[in-house]
């Protein structure tokens, strides 16, 4: 074997002989590999694999065998709640972590690029207000640029407001982009909407080799056109449900055979039709109760 490298594998459905997966190892020395991602259970695949040589020349794939995978299946029972929850919880901070490194690099820039006698700065500000009694409104926009020796900064802000009495409605942008002498780079946007504390914002974030888009907001919502000219129609939502943030997704948008029963794992279902081809079942009884088929016991009982 010192003349190949590596094996390289794809697997495809037997049924339609669609791709489901594909991949390579160079670990020839562990003379197996186990192939488990994108594949069902109890499920008809094929399988071929090709040497990979340390030299340019021509390989042949093998032929495709036939395998079947186990019916292994995984229940809630499978799962440990407290070590999932610590793990969500960890890849939410990690998210977090990334986000807040993001904010101060930019935070830190603007502050380090304005502290300084930069070598070149320059503002440009713009307002436009009105008042009648109680009502008033007002535009304000303000441009900065500046360069030091060591940071370089621009930023655009831009705030929209309408109030009456001490109640203000307030929109305001933000866009900034810094570099350091150290080939530090960070951007950032942002959009937030806040009427009289009821704020829903968005924000754009890229530094340090990572990007993260945020939203706030009571209520978030994604939405296709209407097909015929009318309303859009809503078709996942993000809110909070008796204090529980919630995802929602509306099931008249899955499509049909979307979700098979190899993805279905529940306590209780309800559906108005049903088609199986193997049930298997210990007790099958009416809605009130007084029919009952009890397989496991092999018994029938009808009750007033």
């Amino acid at each position: 074997m010192s003349a190949v490298t590596g094996v390289q594998y794809e697997v495809r459905l037997k049924s339609d002989a669609s791709d489901v997966t594909r991949g390579r190892t160079d670990q020839l020395a562990a003379g197996a590999l186990i192939i488990s991602q994108s594949l069902l259970p109890n499920t008809q695949y094929q399988v071929r694999g090709q040497y990979l040589p340390n030299y340019p020349r021509d390989m042949l794939w093998s032929d495709w065998l036939d395998v079947t995978t186990p019916d292994v299946r995984l229940t809630a029972l499978d799962f440990d709640p407290a070590a999932l929850t610590a793990a969500v919880s960890n890849q939410f901070q990690i998210g977090d972590d990334k986000v807040s490194a993001i904010v101060q690099l930019v935070a830190a820039t603007v502050a380090q690029a304005l502290s300084k006698s930069a070598l070149d700065k320059k503002t440009l500000r713009s307002e436009l207000s009105a008042q009648n009694g109680r009502l008033s409104s007002s535009i304000s926009s303000v441009q900065t640029v500046a360069a030091s020796n060591t940071e370089a900064i621009a930023s655009l802000d831009t705030t929209v407001s309408a109030s009456i009495d001490d109640l203000t409605a307030s929109v305001n942008e933000n866009a900034t982009a810094v570099a350091d002498i150290n080939g530090n780079l960070a951007a950032s946007w942002g959009m937030e909407v806040d009427a009289d504390g009821a704020i829903a914002s968005l924000k754009a974030l890229a530094g340090g080799g990572t990007s993260a888009l945020k939203f706030l907001a009571d209520v978030i919502q994604f939405a296709i056109p209407g097909v015929t000219g009318g309303d859009a129609k809503t078709i996942l939502q993000i809110g909070n449900v008796n204090g529980v943030p919630t995802l929602v997704l509306k099931a008249d948008v899955l499509g049909d055979s979307t979700i098979t029963a190899q993805h279905l794992v529940s306590g209780d279902v309800s559906a108005l039709f049903a088609s199986f081809g193997t049930m298997t079942a210990g007790v099958i009884q009416s809605a009130d109760g007084k029919y009952v088929i009890d397989l496991t016991n092999g018994r029938e009982i009808i009750s007033d």
